[in-house]
């Protein structure tokens, strides 16, 4: 026979629930160790939507963070965006941390912790649990080599290591993780590389190389033509660049006006 046999179980949320409906059905007032198990269940019930809810959240905020985070946004904004969700979701950055401690099945929930311990959401400072939680994770995603790679770049919670850094900006560019390349910034042709995969910061940087002429000649007409692309894609430092050109005639007639 492969029907599956279900026993009764007193503890159980379900039988709880229905004895108690049999007792007021039946005209019996509920027993007192009934009505303390429907407390209970309902707890639980209250408990469950709580974590699935918080579930739902980090996998929201996972994507953010890794959308800003290869879009080449700034770590400030990206915690700052963050916060701002988690708030307008009715929660708080210091139970969405608690959450993700708790739950670190996840090889991405425990890259998004990391970041919270970089930057200090729902819970203090700690570049050394940032390092070890990007370090645990490394290996199974992209991401996680990025920042692994920006800890050794920076001595978060680890000693400066260029080579280091390198190496796991080298493991994630593999990855295809075009923030990583550009990150290398070793040469023209990573910047040309990156840009090419559609990340911005490397158009405004493939405009530095051209007007300065490194790794490649120098010619100011297409400094200025990829300031402005990066610059049309609200990247800052190329909108200050693109008036740095029409303010000095760098590739383009001088026009004050338009350096305003």
């Amino acid at each position: 026979d492969n029907k599956k046999v279900f026993k009764r179980d007193e503890k159980s949320d379900i039988y709880s629930l229905g004895m108690l409906l049999w007792e007021l059905t039946s005209g019996v007032p509920p027993s007192y160790q009934t009505l303390n198990n429907l407390s209970k269940t309902t707890d639980n019930f209250k408990m469950q939507n709580k974590i699935d809810k918080l579930s739902n959240l980090s996998a929201k905020l996972s994507k953010i963070y890794i959308d800003l985070t290869n879009n080449g946004s700034e770590f400030i904004q990206i915690s700052k965006l963050i916060k701002e969700i988690i708030v307008k979701h009715q929660e708080t950055p210091q139970r969405m941390f608690e959450y993700l401690c708790e739950n670190q099945d996840n090889d991405l929930d425990s890259c998004i912790l990391g970041f919270f311990y970089l930057e200090g959401i729902g819970t203090s400072e700690d570049y050394k649990d940032a390092f070890n939680m990007f370090e645990k994770t490394a290996n199974q995603i992209s991401i996680a080599k990025f920042y692994l790679g920006e800890c050794f770049r920076c001595g978060y919670g680890t000693e400066k290591n260029l080579k280091s850094a390198i190496t796991w900006y080298e493991k994630a560019e593999a990855d295809g993780h075009a923030r990583s390349i550009n990150a290398l910034g070793l040469s023209f042709d990573y910047f040309n590389k990156s840009y090419e995969m559609g990340y911005i910061p490397s158009c405004n940087n493939l405009g530095n190389c051209y007007e300065f002429g490194r790794g490649t000649k120098t010619n100011k007409e297409k400094a200025f033509k990829y300031y402005l692309k990066a610059a049309t894609q609200n990247f800052s430092s190329s909108k200050y660049n693109v008036a740095e050109c029409y303010k000095n005639g760098i590739g383009i007639e001088k026009n004050l006006d338009e350096a305003e």
